[in-house]
């Protein structure tokens, strides 16, 4: 239908992502059947009966993830980790060792925000942290959406893509007037 999938799965990537990183409101069912292909290759989302939100607080606190794992920033994912964590005994010796592991599995090839998220939830079970409840939305969505995004381009990178948006919004929270 003269439609380039490139373009389709960029914007669409682009359209969650701005969703989530800077309105803190985002379609939290974002399957196949939720996402058209429009003219001009546009996309249309529909079936707005699953819906997550955001509080600035916890947007700053993805924002602070994402880019401490696209950059292998071990203290940055354990700190998140720890301030998610609701046991304050945890070693903080065995978490930062579990984080590099973490990091070094990502750290090979081109990051996939799915496998990155499903490792962090595994990450955060096995160190005996129980992540607050919106984080499961919100990481149900982004996995959902990159499975989608994923099959109409194969070498999609929502993290590369995500990667401008995250530093802007990370900017604008320690502004003056923020």
């Amino acid at each position: 239908h003269g439609l380039n999938p490139q373009l389709l799965a960029q914007r669409g990537a682009l359209a969650i992502l701005k969703m989530i990183l800077q309105d803190g409101l985002f379609h939290a069912d974002p399957h196949p059947g939720n996402m058209l292909a429009l003219a001009h290759n546009r996309i249309g989302f529909i079936d707005f009966g699953m819906v997550g939100y955001l509080s600035e607080r916890r947007k700053l606190q993805l924002l602070i993830l994402f880019r401490a794992i696209a950059e292998g920033r071990g203290e940055g994912v354990a700190s998140m980790l720890l301030t998610w964590s609701d046991c304050y005994d945890a070693d903080p010796v065995h978490i930062d060792m579990a984080v590099e592991r973490f990091l070094a599995q990502h750290s090979i090839g081109p990051l996939r925000i799915s496998k990155a998220l499903i490792d962090f939830m595994a990450l955060a079970r096995q160190q005996k942290i129980t992540l607050p409840a919106d984080l499961t939305l919100l990481f149900k969505t982004f996995i959902t959406a990159d499975g989608v995004l994923r099959r109409v381009d194969p070498r999609l990178d929502i993290i590369a893509l995500a990667a401008p948006m995250i530093k802007a919004q990370i900017k604008q929270q320690y502004t003056p007037r923020a």
